[in-house]
């Protein structure tokens, strides 16, 4: 410990003289909480218990001075272009689905015209053939071959 100088006064009772000045203390402590946030301040020590390295606060440009001002500026717009990015891409994306979508839609209208066009025609044909069948449908004389009994409507047969 320092002995006072002789120029001195002497303490007075329970009393210690302040050797230098605490402004630059206090300046520094001001400027320590004008930059982190509350959180920080709360819980700075807590992730130096739990193992984890302390961070530097964003506020405060580095202390081992690596990195000029262009680096932070990038380091700060970095997420923005990134977030730019990701919407260009979804939209891009988005896009080439919808024309991918509409592209399959022209073939499916393509393929229910050609559908109408032949299946219709087809189907019209095959009812008007089952009609006209009905009308030359007439009984055979003998429905069973080699019955001996005559199905006519004068011999009649009851059970």
């Amino acid at each position: 410990m320092s002995q006072p100088s002789d120029g001195e006064p002497e303490p007075k009772e329970g009393l210690l003289i302040r050797r230098s000045s605490s402004v630059g203390y206090i300046i520094k402590a001001e400027e320590y909480f004008t930059v982190k946030s509350r959180s920080e301040l709360m819980f700075e020590k807590q992730s130096e218990r739990h193992g984890l390295a302390s961070r530097v606060t964003p506020a405060r440009p580095d202390p081992r001075g690596v990195g000029s001002m262009e680096e932070q500026l990038y380091n700060e717009i970095k997420p923005a272009i990134a977030g730019a990015n990701f919407i260009v891409k979804h939209t891009r994306d988005k896009n080439d689905y919808n024309e991918e979508k509409d592209y399959w839609n022209r073939i499916a209208r393509t393929v229910d015209r050609l559908c109408l066009c032949l299946i219709t025609p087809v189907l019209s044909l095959g009812t008007l053939w089952i009609f006209l069948m009905g009308s030359y449908n007439y009984p055979p004389p003998l429905p069973f071959e080699g019955e001996p009994f005559d199905f006519r409507e004068e011999h009649k047969h009851f059970i």
